[in-house]
Formats: C-alpha cells, structure tokens, sequence
C-alpha cells in the first residue's frame, strides 16, 4: 500500500493483481498509513482516522475515535510504540529571518497521543524514557536510545513532509527533544532549498 503523494490519495497492490488499485473518495488527503494489528489505518488530512479494508469490495471505513485533543496540526504520522498506536502531530510556523515572499517554513513543535481504538479517546504522552521516533513519510520507527551509540532518548527525529507549496527543506530536519522542546537541527539555516522527495529513513530487514 502507498500514498499517491502528487494526488493524496491511497493505492494498493495485491499478489496476482495486473494494475493498482486506487481508492476514489473526496474526505481529504492522506497524511500517513500504517499496518496495525492485522489492519490497515490511514490518517486523512481533514482529521479523521479510516480503517482501510482491501478485501473483494475495497472501501475506507471512518473510525469514531476522537482527535479533538490533537486537533490542529500541519502534518502528521501514525506511529506502532510496542503494541501502542500512536499519532504525532506538528506545528509549523513561519521563519521571521526569511523575507522571502514565498514564506519559509520551520517544524516548531510536535506533539504525541496515543490512540485508543477500543475506549475511541486519545491520550497525550509526554515521555517515551529511553526510545527514540523516527518519523518520515515512508515508514515510522521505534529504537531504544541505548541500541544505538550517540542516539539521544525520549527525542524524535524528524525530516520534513510539510504542504508541497511551502518553502522548507533540508534545514527542517532534526531531533526534537520531549523534555524541554527544544529542536536541534541537522543542518544550518541557509540550506532550504527543497529537494525532489522528502528524505527516507533506511531501516534494516528484518527489523
């Protein structure tokens, strides 16, 4: 299963297919997928969390869980935490250094809920200890801070996926840190010219 980025939309393929199979709606864009306990999920824009179904008659149905908590949000990505579907949300805010017409665009703030998909309520989490996030358009992650030497705990590394339309680029990748909110970046302020794709995490198989 993939995101449609150019269209926002879902498409899948399935073994013994001959073409893709593209879902047709008109709820919103796609911000993320995932493959939760046997079943697909997909985060639409207009804030509405769809169980996605690729059986015989291939349908989005919409979940009653409730993301009043989170609801303001410039991008987002759904996250497996040990058996714990989580969401996290970021702000983006315009940088006031930048005189650009165009607007340049910088992650400000990120926020994490878990989702609870029997009670249809959501949680903030404000700690993860010693793990790590590593989000991204192509796939989520989670790493103990200890498994891997100069990875900082209770932090989430980020590369940008904000609106195609905004200026952003390799300056907006970095670790955001939990405890204080404070953001380090990965590279200087002067590097923002967009690339042709968002950046991807390579994560080793089988993981």
């Amino acid at each position: 299963m993939i995101v449609l980025r150019g269209q926002y939309k879902l498409a899948f393929f399935k073994l013994g297919d001959t073409t893709w199979t593209i879902f047709d709606y008109k709820k919103g864009c796609v911000d993320d997928i995932i493959f939760f306990e046997w079943q697909f999920y997909a985060l639409l824009g207009n804030r509405i969390l769809v169980a996605v179904d690729i059986g015989s008659e291939p349908k989005l149905s919409g979940h009653k869980c409730c993301l009043h908590e989170c609801f303001i949000w410039d991008s987002s990505y759904l996250v497996n935490y040990y058996g714990c579907l989580l969401i996290v949300t970021t702000e983006l805010e315009e940088d006031e250094n930048d005189d650009a017409a165009d607007g340049h665009y910088l992650t400000s703030k990120f926020r994490v809920f878990q989702i609870d998909l029997v009670g249809d309520d959501t949680y903030e989490v404000e700690d993860i200890a010693g793990d790590a996030l590593f989000l991204g358009k192509n796939c989520s992650i989670v790493i103990g801070s200890s498994d891997f030497k100069g990875c900082m705990a209770n932090s989430l590394y980020f590369a940008f996926g904000g609106a195609p339309k905004m200026k952003y680029g390799y300056d907006d990748m970095g670790v955001y840190k939990l405890e204080d909110g404070s953001i380090e970046r990965l590279y200087s302020a002067d590097i923002y010219d967009p690339p042709q794709s968002c950046p991807i995490w390579l994560v080793p198989n089988p993981w």
